[in-house]
């Protein structure tokens, strides 16, 4: 207690943790029953995702869907790790950057037709030999 009276940037408390994890918690009774071991990692997959996504700012189900349309492609599998939320946050995150200085007038290519970047240029380099 002494070290948070002593430093004001420090949290008293981990309400921030606790908020996070309280859908789990309160769905724990009907995930017992997954079906199998497996299906339970899964699960966990899937929860760390969109969790990730609301961290970095970035609408699961979109980031969801993009991902699975991205990694229909054979090529992209090998790549998969580029595809993570934080990635694609910061991929967004430099071209709206990117944006901005053009609109600021400097010279900067930026396709606005694509939603995220990094996808454009994962599938532009995929397609090269």
């Amino acid at each position: 207690m002494e070290v948070s009276i002593l430093r004001a940037d420090l949290e008293v408390d981990n309400n921030l943790i606790e908020n996070a994890i309280r859908p789990l918690k309160l769905g724990l009774k009907n995930h017992l029953f997954m079906g199998s071991a497996e299906a339970g990692k899964d699960s966990a997959l899937f929860y760390t995702l969109i969790e990730n996504c609301k961290v970095h700012d970035l609408d699961p189900e979109a980031y969801l869907v993009e991902v699975i349309e991205a990694l229909r492609d054979p090529a992209m599998i090998p790549r998969a790790a580029e595809l993570t939320p934080a990635a694609i946050a910061a991929a967004k995150n430099a071209a709206s950057e990117l944006k901005t200085a053009k609109d600021k007038g400097a010279s900067a290519k930026y396709p606005a037709r694509i939603r995220c970047p990094i996808l454009r240029r994962l599938r532009s380099n995929a397609a090269d030999p």
